[in-house]
């Protein structure tokens, strides 16, 4: 057990950089559809918290 721990001290960092760079590669290149899609829903959710100021919105 104690020959373990050394390696997953460098085995654990490094397949999160993985997955981080993975994740990021993948998103970098969203589709126009993707991006109209979210430009949309970001536009709706702003309408929808200039409409309700109080905090009563149901998210």
């Amino acid at each position: 057990m104690d020959n373990l721990v050394p390696i997953l001290y460098f085995v654990a960092p490094m397949l999160l950089f993985a997955a981080i760079i993975w994740a990021w590669a993948r998103n970098r290149n969203s589709s126009a559809a993707t991006d109209r899609k979210a430009e949309e829903g970001a536009r709706n959710l702003r309408e929808d918290i200039e409409q309700d100021r109080h905090g009563n919105m149901d998210l």
